[in-house]
């Protein structure tokens, strides 16, 4: 009888202390994101205006109280189908606000970014240094901040990221009127640009905007050295095709045009002014007559020229 009390009061004893535990056995959540094009329409990048296969390097900063934010990562993301995946996992706890540039740290144009942090652990500005590669220039992309998101109920998702451009995209087009000469453009040069520089990157989002601070030396970058025999003709040829040439924005220089007329090889600068800024495509269209060259600019956001067409701006120009 005493045995069977003693084995009843341990069972009083455990059910009085029993407590229900629910432990998550879901795999971690990797942060992966997906690349947006500046415009108002937010459309999703598919090469047009960035290059599906750049990299990206991405900061972040968490916070458990929404307040303060710590460094959680500062890492390259590789471009996979149409998302941005690394190795890092969501938090189960918190928020995250995210930063990007791209290309990535030692990639393309970027020798080094920085991404430089408020009072409250959040990126104010980012900072990056430009190398010297004069025409195989590629654009430079700068992602506005998130907004802070839960790591609960944003961990199944790919973080949406809107990137603004950073350059300056030159192009030029060249016909001759209907009573124009025979004309053969050999080759055409934009003169004393910039070809090196440092840019920061105002993060707040909706107010994205790029300050250049440039240096090295300026350069004469020659836009084609294919066209020495292609005959104008009434319709307009795209130089360098129609990407034309990326450059560090800086005041217009003049575009420099060589070319053959009546067997003499003529050289004309055309004065441009002004100042060319980033995301910024601008189009000069010439026009040759008998007696001068037309010049016809046209200014324009990277997502399309002024008939709406579609402008693929990437990899080398």
């Amino acid at each position: 009888m005493k045995r069977i009390l003693l084995i009843a009061s341990a069972v009083a004893i455990v059910a009085g202390c029993a407590k229900v535990t629910t432990v998550d056995t879901a795999e971690p959540q990797e942060i992966a994101f997906k690349a947006y094009n500046y415009a108002a329409t937010k459309a999703p990048i598919d090469g047009q205006v960035f290059p599906t296969d750049r990299d990206m390097q991405v900061f972040a900063v968490h916070s458990t109280d929404g307040s303060q934010y710590n460094d959680y990562f500062n890492e390259k993301f590789e471009h996979s189908s149409v998302t941005w995946s690394g190795s890092q996992y969501w938090p189960t706890a918190g928020t995250l606000i995210f930063n990007a540039v791209s290309p990535a740290n030692g990639e393309g144009s970027i020798l080094e970014s920085t991404f430089n942090k408020d009072t409250d652990g959040t990126v104010s500005n980012i900072t990056a240094v430009l190398s010297d590669n004069s025409s195989e220039q590629v654009d430079i992309l700068f992602a506005e901040e998130t907004e802070a998101l839960d790591c609960k109920t944003e961990s199944r998702k790919n973080v949406p990221m809107v990137f603004y451009h950073a350059l300056s995209q030159i192009c030029v087009k060249a016909k001759i009127s209907k009573t124009g000469p025979v004309v053969y453009v050999k080759k055409v040069v934009l003169r004393n640009v910039y070809n090196s520089g440092t840019v920061t990157f105002n993060t707040i989002a909706d107010t994205p905007n790029a300050v250049w601070t440039v240096q090295g030396d300026q350069k004469d970058l020659e836009m084609t050295n294919t066209i020495g025999t292609t005959l104008l003709n009434e319709t307009f040829i795209g130089l360098n095709g129609d990407v034309g040439m990326l450059v560090v924005p800086s005041w217009q220089t003049p575009i420099v045009v060589t070319y053959t007329f009546e067997d003499a090889e003529i050289t004309e600068e055309l004065p441009l002014s002004g100042n060319w800024e980033p995301g910024k495509r601008y189009l000069y269209n010439l026009t040759f007559t008998a007696n001068e060259i037309l010049i016809e600019p046209k200014v324009s956001d990277w997502t399309g020229d002024s008939q709406g067409n579609n402008i693929t701006v990437g990899g080398t120009n």
